[in-house]
């Protein structure tokens, strides 16, 4: 019994002292490609309009979730899809690499911001 409120006070104490997210909205935005082979998404689209986030991703070059919705909280991020529940991420900024690490599944995928042609 004492491990066990031991475990769960260390854990609270762990909670409380880790750092705030530092990804922000504005830094989400744009598009992001896939590294490697493994991926949520193979290419995916953050935007936003007023209150309105839309989310877009691609699949082998086709529409996979199109017209979704996004909403990034204190480092997670959910994907909201009328096609099915939502996903749920935690996700982490590492300069202009993004990872991914489904909540539900406990895998993960980076991704690389593309830049914009001018």
């Amino acid at each position: 019994m004492f491990k066990h409120l031991l475990s769960i006070t260390l854990f609270a104490t762990s909670v409380v002292q880790a750092a705030p997210c530092a990804l922000t909205e504005r830094e989400l935005l744009g598009s992001w490609e896939a590294i490697g082979h493994s991926g949520f998404f193979e290419q995916m689209a953050f935007e936003r309009d007023g209150i309105q986030r839309e989310f877009n991703s691609w699949r082998h070059d086709r529409p996979e979730i199109s017209g979704g919705q996004w909403q990034l909280e204190t480092c997670k991020l959910t994907i909201f899809d009328s096609s099915g529940p939502a996903q749920i991420f935690a996700v982490e900024s590492k300069g202009k690499r993004l990872v991914l690490t489904s909540v539900n599944r406990r895998s993960t995928s980076t991704f690389r911001k593309v830049e914009e042609k001018r």
